[in-house]
């Protein structure tokens, strides 16, 4: 792994913690965090991404367990 994946990985996971503060406006900032590895890939030049697809299949899954647990401590809503 180099450390242009590794920079883009700590960027999404970080990116990804404020949903646990804030579910909907911390989901906004991930997506868009999310979103911005492309912009990353061509901003930073130290060693490149070697296979982008499989990379950003597997990059988001900090993103989907922070959703998780997030989900997980909303009250339950019972139906009237």
């Amino acid at each position: 792994m180099s450390i242009e994946e590794v920079i883009i990985l700590g960027a999404r996971f970080i990116g990804s913690l404020p949903v646990l503060r804030w579910a909907f406006a911390g989901a906004l900032i991930a997506i868009l965090v999310d979103f911005s590895d492309l912009f990353m890939m061509n901003l930073i030049d130290l060693g490149g991404v070697r296979d982008y697809q499989s990379f950003d299949k597997r990059g988001p899954h900090f993103l989907y367990i922070i959703f998780h647990v997030s989900g997980l401590r909303w009250p339950s809503m019972q139906r009237k």
